[in-house]
Order: structure tokens, then sequence, then C-alpha cells
């Protein structure tokens, strides 16, 4: 009886492994961390890649708009993408060009004069081509971020912790449900061949930056 028991907890056991590998390589979108590495005592400079495993050319409504987080104990820090291969991709594709700036100008900067907008871009083109993200069917996409934290403190090493708590992660903000039908409606009048993704992104260890993986 005893053994007949424990070969079934066996065969429980692994088909509970089996169905936890297929859920990894059965996701059609991830996010996942490459690499990471400290600058100096305030920089963190992140390898972010985006994965579409489908035959489905997909946008993921997520903003540019990274931070690294720990809500025990840190205040968030914003990042910087430094370079984008999403930026080669709107670069190449007119259509996507023109909807990326039709969006920024009347969504995200809705109400601010053209002149400040071009400014904008001008400021800061990465985060602006990054707003949206047109991932092709079958690729990988790899983002550079920098979080760079020069909070007034007494000490630089408090200051900094944050890079080394095991509890750090990256987070972003998905558009809300009105701003994703507008991006709908942009793309189709653009004739895009993508699909807007709507499914949970998965995210490779929830992101945390000091994960062993790295």
């Amino acid at each position: 009886m005893t053994k007949t028991v424990l070969i079934l907890m066996f065969f429980i056991l692994f088909q509970s492994c089996n169905k936890n590998k297929e859920y990894l390589h059965n996701k059609e979108i991830s996010i996942s961390i490459e690499n990471k590495e400290m600058l100096n005592d305030n920089s963190l400079l992140v390898k972010l890649n985006f994965t579409n495993t489908t035959k489905t050319n997909f946008l993921i409504p997520i903003t540019s708009n990274y931070r690294l987080e720990n809500r025990r104990t840190f205040n968030p820090i914003f990042s910087n993408i430094v370079t984008s291969d999403f930026t080669n991709i709107n670069n190449g594709n007119y259509k996507i060009d023109f909807l990326i700036n039709d969006f920024n100008e009347k969504i995200l900067f809705k109400g601010v004069s053209h002149d400040a907008f071009k400014m904008a871009i001008l400021k800061n083109y990465e985060s602006y081509s990054n707003s949206l993200l047109f991932l092709p069917k079958e690729t990988k996409c790899s983002v550079y971020i920098t979080f760079n934290n020069y909070t007034n403190c007494k000490s630089i090493k408090n200051c900094n912790a944050i890079f080394q708590n095991k509890h750090t992660k990256i987070l972003f903000d998905e558009y809300d449900k009105n701003v994703i039908k507008t991006i709908d409606s942009l793309v189709k009048k653009n004739n895009l061949d993508y699909k807007i993704y709507t499914n949970k992104i998965f995210l490779l260890d929830s992101l945390y930056i000091n994960s062993n993986r790295y």
C-alpha cells in the first residue's frame, strides 16, 4: 500500500514538473533580464529581452517608464533608455513611425504645443520611440536601460542599497483600456499587420535584479 502511494506521488510530481516546463516554454510574449552591471556606485545598467515566440506580429502596450522598485525600504528609481532594438524597427517602417508620432502628439502630449512636443522628442528620443513596442513574430528585441540614483543622503552606502537588495525588481506600467482602444484604432487606420497583445506578459523571475540567474 505504502509503495503504491509513493509511486502515485512520484507520478503526480513528475507530471507537475512537466506542466511547469510546458508553461514556461509556451508563453507567447516574455520579458527577462539577460544581464546587469553596476557602472559606478550610483548607476545600474540592465539589458532587458523581449521575446515573441509566435507567428504573429504583436504590439506590446506598455509605457517606456521603467522603474526600479523595492517597496519595503526604498524610493523608486526611474530609468533612462540608452539604446533599443525597437527604435531600429520603428525607424525602418514609416507607418510605425507615423503611428508613434500620432499617438504621442494626440495622447501622451495632448494639450502641449507642437514646438514643446518636438523639443520633448529631441530631449528623450529613445523614450518617445519606445512608447509603443512593435515586436515582430519569432523575434527577440533588447533594450538597455540605466537606473541612476543621485538621491541626496548622508550615506552613499545606504542610498544605493536598493541595487543590492534581494527584493528589488524592475516594474513597468501598461496603458489603460481606453488608451489601448485608441492604439488599436491607430493600428487599423495605418493598416499595420500587428495585433495588440492583451494577455498577461510572462515575466521571467518577475524581473528581480538580484536573482541568482544573473
